[in-house]
């Protein structure tokens, strides 16, 4: 898996900058023109296939960076689990080991604050459970001369001494103070990690299977079956398949009766002419003559086509088609290779400029669908304008580009896709202004668009919005047949203003096209001492917001309620959960007894009343604000991990819950 990049001077970047990734399979760059977000997944193509060359960046160039400390490099950071590698394992376990190992003190610090990010992520790393025992960790990169170089933060002899080249550095030195004419022992030094580890930047380059699909492509092209890009696609190698389904005692038959026309052919000359072999090395027919005759009337000669085969008349070939059925076609293909998981020798690594490009809105939710499967199963680069994307998924990492011009500098905002939202409007409210100034009119509508488009299709999808993290963590447990079967997904929008704000944006269209429509939408909002001010109706079929509450109705019971409704006794979704595991979970976290439910009273036999009663004992918004405001997210941790502990759990679940899946059935 590729979790980073250091580079210098590379087509948008000038300066040496790092790029993150992270441990994701679906990693998205999102930012105005010119930012740099082409810049990254057009590289990795320089990296992996050498199709093209490094770009170099005009500015560095006008400035002079051919000079010692200041060339363009390209340098990955991999994680590699370590049965994939077979060769050169020795080379891998000295880099592998100096990186998870190294520490901050021994950087140079003049690289510091770029290195800083390396051990962030390592430190991350360590945190999912990945470790040295497991992966190999490699930084291997190549400048634009294609001569290896490893950004290790320290000079190169410390790096090789570390790694217990010590005595052939003594020795390099030792050879180039003898030699006048080589006084440079930086130079031989690098020469020497060339050699030392340019087969292993060999072995990562095939173990990496990249496929990098521009804005501007030959559609026609890309798509045919003996290109490199579709045979890394399709898993297999072409020429090996071709190879294998030919007979050899049939090619030997071919030269043998070859062989004896050409005998027949030189005795009725006489003895006066004879054929020869004009190549002394190559005198018969081989299987890679076969294929290659193979390819070019068999294969070179077949284009892609949009339609049926049995009704040919309505099809298309692919370089027919608009621009935008052009990219459907792309993704199309990729995901009728991709979407099924398949034991490979290659990690497949796909990179796609603007997905969306020439694309209807409507149409662009079900290209990052697709691109959303693919990634279970291979790793997705994708560059984008469109934010539409960002609640489909819930597994993968949004990356903000912001171009500082005056320091020619690019910054990056990174967002885990599973709470972006709630992230975001933080991040929005303590002013880092990183993300484009834009972003939260043009997301709020990207993402009504993302919903509406998406309970339209012929497999909906259906939405549970809410106000944030805590709440999606007990709803991702609570709805987990919903998900599963129903397509839901449970999105946080960072508080009670932004689920009414979506509310009501999506209600006119579904008002006036309600019969369209196969998926519902369910908000649900919290009861705070002030009630919204908002004239809200009780909303549709496919379209409620209610309120949780524990209204004075004598039972103890939480409620779901309109907005309409005048009672406003303050309500968190902590209130409205069962009083039994909440006392457990509340124990397991804390003995405070200021935090704990009345031990007089037997939990088996505790009713709603009782429990909202004790409630008022203690004050949860000040438990929630301690450990620096982690309490809350705990907590529902604990309270899922309790429930999943426990028998009986559908005893346990509120009727309040039962409700919501039964809008949902």
């Amino acid at each position: 898996m590729i979790i980073g990049l250091f580079l210098r001077h590379i087509k948008t970047y000038k300066g040496m900058h790092y790029v993150p990734v992270g441990n994701y399979n679906f990693i998205n760059y999102l930012g105005k023109n010119g930012s740099g977000k082409s810049s990254i997944i057009e590289a990795f193509d320089s990296f992996f296939n050498g199709y093209r060359e490094y770009s170099i960046n005009k500015s560095a160039k006008k400035d002079g960076i051919y000079t010692k400390d200041n060339f363009p490099y390209f340098a990955p950071i991999f994680l590699i689990e370590k049965d994939k590698i077979t060769k050169n394992k020795k080379e891998f376990e000295l880099l592998s080991n100096f990186l998870w190992t190294v520490g901050k003190n021994e950087i140079a610090s003049r690289v510091k604050p770029i290195a800083n990010n390396f051990f962030k992520l390592r430190d991350k790393l360590e945190q999912d459970g990945h470790n040295k025992e497991s992966h190999f960790l490699i930084i291997l990169g190549e400048t634009t001369g294609k001569r290896i170089y490893i950004p290790v933060f320290q000079k190169n002899e410390y790096f090789l001494a570390k790694i217990g080249y010590q005595k052939d550095v003594n020795e390099i030195k030792e050879t180039n103070e003898r030699n006048e004419e080589n006084p440079d022992v930086d130079e031989a030094v690098n020469s020497y990690i060339h050699e030392k580890f340019k087969s292993v930047l060999e072995i990562i380059k095939k173990t990496y299977s990249y496929v990098y699909v521009p804005v501007e492509i030959d559609v026609e092209n890309f798509t045919k079956i003996e290109t490199n890009s579709m045979q890394k696609i399709f898993g297999k190698t072409l020429k090996n398949e071709i190879i294998n389904a030919i007979d050899q005692n049939s090619i030997d038959k071919i030269n043998n009766k070859l062989n004896d026309f050409v005998k027949e052919i030189e005795n009725k000359l006489n003895g006066q002419y004879y054929y020869e072999s004009v190549n002394t090395s190559k005198k018969y027919l081989t299987s890679i003559d076969l294929f290659e005759k193979i390819l070019e009337v068999y294969f070179k000669i077949r284009v892609l086509n949009k339609g049926n085969s049995s009704n040919k008349k309505l099809a298309k070939k692919a370089s027919e088609l608009s621009a935008g059925e052009k990219r459907q076609a792309l993704i199309d293909l990729l995901y009728a290779f991709l979407i099924e998981k398949q034991e490979r020798d290659n990690y497949v690594v796909i990179g796609i400029d603007e997905p969306e490009n020439s694309l209807h809105t409507g149409l662009c939710f079900e290209q990052f669908e697709k691109l959303k499967e693919i990634s279970k199963n291979c790793q997705v680069f994708i560059t984008t304008h469109w934010y539409g994307f960002l609640p489909i998924v819930s597994e993968g990492v949004g990356h903000f580009l912001n171009k500082n011009e005056a320091e020619e500098k690019i910054d990056f905002e990174t967002y885990e896709l599973y709470d972006y939202k709630t992230t975001v409007k933080k991040d929005m409210e303590e002013n880092k202004n990183k993300i484009p100034h834009d972003f939260q009119l043009k997301s709020m509508n990207d993402l009504v668009h993302s919903i509406f488009y998406s309970i339209k299709q012929d497999k909906p999808y259906n939405w549970l919005i809410c106000e944030g993290i805590s709440e999606k963590i007990y709803f991702d447990y609570l709805f987990t047949d919903e998900i599963k079967n129903k397509n839901l997904r449970i999105l946080p929008l960072g508080g009670q203003k932004e689920v009414i704000r979506l509310y009501k944006y999506l209600q006119v269209p579904i008002q006036y096209e309600a019969s369209e429509f196969r998926g519902k939408i369910y908000c649900l909002i919290d009861t705070d001492f002030e009630r919204p001010s908002d004239e809200i109706g009780d909303g549709k079929h496919n379209l409620q917001l209610r309120r949780l509450s524990n209204s004075n109705n004598g039972e103890g019971k939480t409620e779901l309620i309109t907005l309409k409704n005048c009672y406003n006794y303050a309500t968190s979704i902590e209130n409205a959960l069962n009083p039994q595991i909440f006392a457990i979970t509340m124990h397991n976290l804390t003995t405070d007894e200021k935090y704990q439910i009345n031990e007089k009273i037997d939990l088996e036999k505790l009713s709603n009343t009782d429990f909202h009663e004790s409630l008022k004992n203690f004050d949860l918004k000040t438990f929630f604000k301690e450990n620096q405001g982690e309490n809350k997210i705990r907590f529902a941790d604990e309270y899922v991990k309790t429930l999943k502990n426990t028998t009986n759990q559908e005893k346990y679940i509120p009727d309040w819950i039962k409700k919501i899946k039964d809008f949902f059935a």
